[in-house]
């Protein structure tokens, strides 16, 4: 149940905190210190979210387990919540590889992302996952040239979750993934904005400044929904 107190909470779902396992986090220290930079924000939960590649990986996903666990006890006196999720690439064909240990939550939930160069049947792909029983989030939405608002409504209408990254909101991101992004946002498309924090200067947690401009753009109960209340009610 959404009370006043968890109505301000706020929940990122997208990121590459965990250190030493993709082009994010390069130490633990940088993880730590990412880490209180989003509690210092208000944030309470953090769905780590690594890069899952299964034609390229050189990380196992024993590894990622081990990461969380140190990550875990190092920051342990910062006040978030840590979920060990992922983020996985599918291409052309849908991975061989063991999903339900890339998923989280009672809903199994699993973060996917595509070729934003290459056209993917992403309708397709994210079609047959949620007929497996996934809860499925497609990751930066706004990144898909090839998707038509069209194709965006459908993949809305089959039940999947739709991502926007805090760089479109914040339009510090490429010009027409901010379009796209703050398009998609107005017209009540998008499920979650999320940091996809991959460092502390470039692009790092940002997630209070965002819902900030969201509040400004679409008004503030959407911009709860947006940075916290959803991922509450639909995810966790």
């Amino acid at each position: 149940m959404i009370t006043p107190t968890n109505k301000m909470v706020m929940i990122d779902c997208h990121n590459h905190i965990l250190f030493e396992v993709d082009d994010g986090s390069k130490s633990l220290q940088m993880s730590l210190d990412m880490l209180k930079l989003s509690a210092s924000q208000g944030v309470s939960t953090i769905v780590l979210t690594p890069h899952i590649n299964a034609s390229e990986s050189k990380v196992s996903r024993e590894t990622h387990f081990d990461q969380y666990e140190i990550l875990k006890k190092c920051a342990k006196d910062i006040p978030i919540e840590l979920i060990l999720g992922s983020e996985l690439y599918i291409g052309q064909r849908l991975p061989k590889i063991n999903l339900d240990s890339l998923v989280y939550g009672p809903k199994k939930t699993l973060l996917i992302e595509f070729s934003p160069f290459i056209e993917t049947p992403i309708i397709d792909h994210t079609f047959n996952l949620l007929k497996k029983g996934y809860q499925v989030i497609v990751a930066h939405v706004e990144r898909y040239n090839y998707l038509s608002l069209n194709d965006i409504n459908e993949l809305k209408q089959m039940g999947a979750i739709l991502q926007v990254n805090t760089s479109s909101v914040l339009k510090t991101g490429h010009r027409m993934h901010v379009k796209k992004g703050l398009d998609y946002i107005k017209k009540n498309l998008i499920d979650l904005v999320s940091t996809d924090a991959h460092n502390l200067l470039r692009r790092p947690p940002n997630l209070l400044k965002a819902r900030k401009a969201l509040i400004k753009l679409v008004g503030i109960d959407k911009a709860l929904s947006l940075t916290g209340v959803y991922a509450l009610k639909n995810i966790l």
